[in-house]
Order: structure tokens, then sequence, then C-alpha cells
């Protein structure tokens, strides 16, 4: 355990950094987006980008916590998984590309909605080697190339759709880029595995791509119901209420999933030491699990709390008075952060208990709910309804995760771990909301920062030997 808090850091920091520039870089884009072509233009980018997305995670049929799990268990069969991966899901995006074009033909989008969708469907190919490239690079603790290649990528394709943009181009100039700029990372991302893990080469089984193909079909269904959880409620906004309303909603979301990259990337450092302890040291694995719900907390608690007092500056100092209406739509998503944070945590706590079939049954839960809500409420009350789908379902979702985690090994303390951290946020809420009559945007956001790290400090939230890890780590 000695070394495990620096290759977490290590690992943590890579992916943070590679994912928040990747979300930075898609918020510059869209707030360039909306400034130029305004809720309808910056709703026909969203809409695109959501089938997209379910499309591209289908393709990739779960691979990423299943290679993650099982290349971290023996890295001397990295080559092994990542071929027989590539085989699989290349045969997928082929098929993928095909019922994606006749799926979207027969929807009543505007053309250049259906355009955009069918010619970002090409980047499918890439788009899958892309999440076998980085479940290889996660397992062998090797983050930091995958940030290379997020940032050299990122700066191509943004600098490159912000000149179009001002020079006059629409979103279909901004999904060609897309999909060359899928191709160039696929590129970069090969050099790297080449040089500093394993050269690529050909070796195939079929005894082993059908046994992989049994071991995939939990984390297959999982993958499929969680891009139906994370985009169904956009795709029925979409169809519902129409592209402008998909912008109102986007614009709020944008500035929420920006922080989700805080977990996820936590948790896809520590995804690989987790499953490594529970096997061998679960006294470790036990302090890991408790320490990481303990930092997610202390993170996703002030979060919430200030974004819920001051979306309204938000709001406004990003996009303007066009974009109001997002303000009511902000502080509904910041309700969710505890539990996204919470659930980075969870569900993976059952994969490496090899109960991914739990893991399952509680998507199917989220995705029933989340659809229904929609369909309910969308068509009366439009992205409130789509609003509060998502709050609802969260709630299901968190409320299954714990009752699966909790109902085997020792129960975890979260009122013991969160207790002093939701005493700490809502002292920041109660100065943020005060300060927020008074001054800026930019002069509350650091006061309530210094506020909440002097109440963790009365508090006493964090123990000695935290502290004192969390120093040397930094200093490190």
């Amino acid at each position: 355990m000695s070394n495990l808090p620096k290759q977490i850091l290590k690992n943590t920091t890579a992916l943070m950094v590679g994912r928040i520039s990747s979300l930075v870089g898609s918020f510059i884009l869209s707030y360039v987006l909306a400034r130029t072509l305004s809720v309808t233009g910056l709703g026909i980018y969203a809409t695109i980008f959501s089938y997209y997305s379910v499309a591209a995670t289908i393709c990739s049929v779960g691979i990423r916590s299943y290679l993650t799990r099982d290349i971290a268990r023996d890295l001397s069969k990295t080559n092994r998984y990542m071929m027989h991966a590539a085989v699989l899901t290349a045969g997928i995006s082929l098929l993928g590309n095909g019922v994606f074009f006749l799926i979207v033909s027969q929807l009543n989008y505007a053309p250049e909605t259906i355009w955009g969708i069918i010619i970002i469907n090409s980047a499918l190919f890439p788009a899958t080697w892309g999440a076998i490239y980085e479940s290889v690079f996660v397992a062998h603790q090797k983050a930091e190339y995958l940030t290379y290649t997020i940032i050299l990528n990122l700066i191509a394709r943004i600098g490159v759709s912000i000149y179009l943009l001002l020079t006059g181009h629409g979103v279909i100039s901004l999904i060609v880029v897309q999909v060359v700029s899928e191709y160039l990372g696929f590129a970069i991302c090969t050099f790297f595995l080449a040089r500093h893990i394993v050269k690529p080469h050909w070796e195939f089984e079929w005894t082993f791509a059908v046994q992989m193909l049994k071991d995939l079909r939990t984390f297959t269904a999982i993958g499929f119901l969680a891009s139906m959880f994370s985009q169904v409620e956009v795709l029925l906004l979409s169809l519902f209420a129409g592209e402008a309303a998909v912008g109102i909603y986007s614009a709020a979301s944008k500035l929420a999933l920006m922080w989700f990259a805080i977990p996820e990337s936590y948790m896809r450092a520590v995804f690989p030491v987790m499953t490594q302890l529970y096997r061998h040291s679960y006294n470790d694995f036990r302090q890991l699990l408790e320490r990481s719900v303990k930092y997610l907390l202390a993170v996703a608690l002030p979060l919430t709390v200030g974004i819920v007092v001051i979306a309204d500056k938000i709001i406004l100092f990003f996009y303007g008075d066009d974009f109001a209406a997002s303000v009511p739509v902000l502080r509904g998503l910041a309700l969710i952060f505890t539990t996204i944070f919470l659930n980075e945590v969870l569900w993976r706590i059952l994969v490496a208990r090899d109960e991914q079939h739990l893991a399952l049954r509680t998507q199917i839960a989220g995705v029933l709910t989340k659809a229904g809500i929609s369909l309910l409420a969308v068509p009366f009350i439009s992205y409130n309804g789509t609003v509060l789908a998502v709050l609802v379902t969260q709630v299901v979702y968190t409320a299954l995760h714990i009752f699966y985690v909790q109902k085997r090994d020792k129960p975890i303390p979260f009122v013991h771990l969160g207790g002093r951290l939701v005493l700490a946020a809502l002292g920041m809420g109660v100065g943020c909301w005060f300060l927020a009559a008074y001054v800026s945007l930019w002069v509350i956001i650091p006061v309530s920062v210094a506020l909440y790290g002097g109440l963790l400090f009365l508090f006493r939230v964090f123990s000695p030997d935290e502290i004192a890890t969390i120093g040397r780590l930094i200093r490190r």
C-alpha cells in the first residue's frame, strides 16, 4: 500500500487533466457556438452528439470496464485482449453505421440534424478503438499518454472549429472536424501504445473470442444501458420539444458535466487498484474505498450548494440573457452532483466483486425510470420535465446501488464519512448567498473556496494522517 497513493494520484491527475481539458474545450466550443448560432444551433449540435454518444457506447460493447479489470489482473495478456476486442468492436461498428442510418432517416428532424448524425457516425471505428486503448493505458497505470493524446487532438479540433464558426460556417462543418479529429486521436494513441506498452500484433483464437463474448454479455448490457441512461432524456427532449429546447438544457448541462470529470477520472485510476486489493488485501480495499467516498463527497457537496446559490450569475455570465431559461435547469442538475460522485464508486465496487449482474439490474431500473418520467413529463413541461426525470432517476439509481453494496461485506458508513462535510458545505452556502447580493462571480468563488477550506479545518474533517499523506503527494 505504501506506493498506492502516489500511483493513484499520478493516474488520477493524468485522467482528470485529460477529461477536464476535453470538457473545457467542449464548453468553449459550445459557448462560441451559442454566441454565433444561438439556442437552435446549440440544440442541433447537442442533438447530433447525443446520438453519436449512444452509438459509440453501444459499439464499444462495454469493453472499457471489462478490459481494464482483466488486463489489470494479468498485464502479459494485453495484446491478446486488445486484438480480440478490436475484431469484435470493428464488426459492431460496421453494423452500427447501417442501423443508425436506417433509424435516423425515419426521424422528423431538420435536414441539418439528420446529415450531422449520418456524418459523425463514420467516426465510430476510431471511437471504439479509443475505448480499447483507454482501457490498456489505465490498466498499465500509464494514463498520462491518454492525456497527451487528448490535449494534442483538442488543440487542433477546437482551434479549427472556432475559426470555422467565426468565419460563418455552420454545425455540419464542426461535425466534419470532429470526424477527422477522431482518426487523428487514433493515430496518436497507436504511436504511444507501440512505444510505451506493446506493439500491436495479430493474435486471435476462436475459443478465446467465444469466451470473451460470454464474459462480455453483462458488460455489453451495462454499456448499452449506460449510454441510454446518460442520453435518453436528451433524445426524448429533442423528439418532443425540438432542438431549441435541447439548446436550453444543453447550455446548463455543459456547465454541470465538466465537474463529473473529477469522480470519473479518480475512479478510473482507482479501479485497477481496487480490483487487485479486493482479491489480495481486503483491509486495504476497505481503507481505499472509505477514503474514496470521503474525498469525493468533500468535492461534491460544496459544488452542489455553491451552484444552487449562484446559478443565475453563472448562466448569465457565460451565455447571456438569451439563455435565462437555463438557470433553473442548472440548479436542478446541481442537485444530482452528490449521487453522481457516489455512484462512480458504488458500481465499481460491484464489478470488483464480480457482481456486475447487480450493476446491470440497477442500470435497467435507471433507464426505465428515466424513460418513463421523460415520456410523461417532457411533452408537457419540456426541459423542466427532463430535469425532473434526471433527479428522480438518480435517487432510484443511488438507492439501488447502496442496497446492493451494503448487502454484502461490511456496510460503508456514509453518515460518519459525510456528516461534517455536509455542515461545512452548508456553512459555505450561507456565506456564498450573502456575498451574491454584493459582489461579482469572480469574487464569490475564491472567497467561498477559502471559507469551505476553513470550515473543513475547523470541523477536523481530515485526520492528521490524511493531511500528511496529501501534503507528501503534493510535494512529489
